[in-house]
């Protein structure tokens, strides 16, 4: 094996072609690269923990190139992650960094692979994007591809070991796993998924890595024990023993200033935005679509507006937008995935690592100072139904402990020296520190993945009983207007009319449209002359209740045959400026 060809190797050559965008090579980055190579020959799992914003996805993306060029170790990098929006930004990054080097995308090294996107339905591309989702089917022995099948033929069995092969063949990189990892009531049946493959794939030496920027160090620690011989490459502690790198030096010297106090109720929070006018380029955080669109109207109209209900050319549109703009309301759309900077940033109560990830958009780059305020009501205090209440109300109190002294700095996990300021993990240990810290393993989970005898068909049964593997994720998504019947052009359509929305949401809406007295169709696909067409079902109220239409929908999005859910044109406003999906 020529040493070109080693994932370290590969990451000096990227930078120095500019793969990345910038000549910046990070030297925590290529230690960690070092680690990377040397887990994967020994056969042991990595975690990799580091701040947001300092690149650890080029460990990946580094891996994958490698592979690309005949790295022997492993035949390709799947790269697991828990949000679409982070998946499409990762897809488009290896894509535009390939160009920048003069590889074609035609080439077929990189892909995506969801309920919107079958870029590479069993997994076997050099390098694959994909959701955690998707990744549970295919390696609990449902091959999306096939799951159609699976429901309608009751001889039949699948070719599930297809997509199982490529996961055990592959580096598994789970990225930003405090998303996926912090459980603090036991019930998150995501988390506890997540800690059985991790358990697994260090158990059969499959190569492995887990990466997270605010993951705390209580949870650490219950990994190592789940995962055996699992060794950590920690930022605080790399800057500790060979003191300050780069991406240290510039930002131990930035300043985040608080607004007030830095917490406060969420009543003068228009006033506070008035405050800030002019201060430079504003960003405002809000836990849920609702309260995004309640302030996007209090103001006027004015702001650039993001959530997760926008098709994708129109979500494109707003980012380029947003690049020009002074001010910015947006959901949790914004916490990662993104690079984009500003000078003040206001946000919602939110657990203690969605705030970091949000204010790891403030003052980013090259900019030293910005300005910050967390804002609440009473049911911010509880999580809004979105997010654990005892996580934030611990958030809470570690905040009032910390932030308020004006002394926290939101880039750094911990600082070098200076002990007038602490880092975020401070905060997170302080919030972890009196919550319960869940271990426990899905035995179904593990029995599906270490027993032989454990085929498709038992899985699906546990499938059908618990809903879903991981969250209720699975994607019902939503076509703007009613498509002809030709397939090419609706998937020529899909950019400008397709709009991504979580299973039971959708069927909520649908639900309630029908109510009101609108149209709802189901788009589906059908083989017709050789070729493919639309099947466009109009959907009646009798049709869609709960009890059968959520498994239902979600077993045809999954296997392919359902495409999307028809909506009028009328609930939809896109443009820059547009509020997205519309509530009747």
């Amino acid at each position: 094996m020529q040493a070109k060809y080693i994932p370290s190797t590969v990451y000096d050559q990227l930078v120095e072609a500019g793969f990345f965008g910038s000549p910046e090579r990070r030297s925590f980055i290529s230690y960690a690269v070092r680690r990377l190579e040397k887990c994967i020959e020994a056969l042991r799992p990595l975690m990799v923990i580091a701040p947001p914003g300092i690149g650890k996805t080029a460990l990946a993306y580094s891996a994958g190139v490698a592979v690309a060029l005949n790295y022997p170790h492993v035949l390709r990098v799947i790269h697991v992650l828990p949000l679409r929006s982070i998946v499409d930004d990762v897809y488009e990054r290896f894509g535009k960094g390939l160009e920048r080097v003069g590889v074609s995308r035609d080439l077929n090294i990189v892909a995506r692979q969801y309920g919107m996107l079958h870029g590479s339905p069993y997994l076997q591309a050099t390098y694959v994007a994909t959701t955690v989702d998707t990744y549970a089917f295919s390696l609990l022995k449902l091959p999306v591809g096939e799951y159609v099948n699976l429901l309608r033929y009751e001889g039949y069995h699948g070719h599930y070991e297809l997509p199982r092969a490529s996961i055990y063949s592959a580096l598994n990189f789970m990225d930003e796993a405090h998303l996926m990892l912090e459980d603090a009531t036991g019930v998150d049946r995501g988390a506890s998924f997540i800690r059985t493959v991790i358990h697994h794939l260090s158990q059969t030496n499959t190569p492995l890595v887990v990466a997270t920027a605010t993951l705390p160090s209580r949870v650490v620690d219950l990994i190592k024990s789940i995962a055996g011989e699992l060794e950590v490459v920690n930022y605080a502690e790399f800057v500790g023993k060979q003191g300050e790198d780069e991406f240290c030096k510039f930002e131990v010297e930035k300043r985040f200033n608080p607004i007030g106090r830095g917490l406060e109720e969420a009543q003068r929070l228009l006033d506070r935005i008035d405050e800030c006018t002019g201060a430079g380029r504003l960003c405002i955080f809000t836990n849920t679509v609702k309260s995004a669109l309640d302030l996007f109207n209090a103001l006027g109209r004015k702001p650039i507006l993001l959530h997760s209900r926008f098709t994708p050319k129109d979500r494109a549109a707003k980012l380029e937008a947003l690049k020009r703009s002074n001010i910015t309301v947006s959901t949790q759309v914004l916490e990662a995935g993104v690079d984009v900077s500003f000078d003040v940033v206001l946000t919602e109560l939110a657990p203690i690592s969605s705030l970091i990830q949000r204010l790891g958009r403030l003052a980013r780059g090259s900019v030293k100072e910005g300005s910050w305020l967390i804002f609440y009501d009473d049911q911010s205090l509880t999580g809004r139904s979105i997010y654990d209440p005892d996580v934030t109300r611990e958030t809470f109190n570690a905040l009032l402990k910390f932030a308020v002294k004006g002394n926290v700095h939101w880039h750094l996990p911990r600082l070098p020296y200076n002990v007038e300021r602490v880092g975020y993990m401070q905060l997170i240990d302080a919030v972890w520190g009196n919550l319960q810290v869940v271990g426990s393993l899905d035995l179904d989970v593990l029995d599906a993945l270490e027993r032989l005898d454990v085929e498709s068909r038992k899985v699906l049964e546990y499938l059908e009983k618990v809903g879903s593997f991981v969250r209720d994720e699975n994607l019902a998504p939503l076509y703007i207007g009613v498509p002809e019947e030709d397939y090419a052009s609706f998937r020529e359509s899909v950019a400008e009319r397709l709009i991504p929305m979580g299973l039971s949401e959708a069927a909520r809406y649908v639900r309630l449209l029908l109510e009101k007295g609108f149209q709802v169709h189901l788009v589906k696909g059908k083989t017709e002359g050789g070729g493919l067409k639309l099947d466009v079902e109009e959907l009646k109220a009798s049709q869609v209740t709960p009890s059968t239409f959520e498994r239902r929908l979600r077993m045809e999005l999954v296997s392919g045959s359902a495409l999307a859910l028809a909506i009028p044109e009328e609930l939809y406003e896109g443009g820059v400026y547009g509020r997205g999906i519309l509530w009747p």
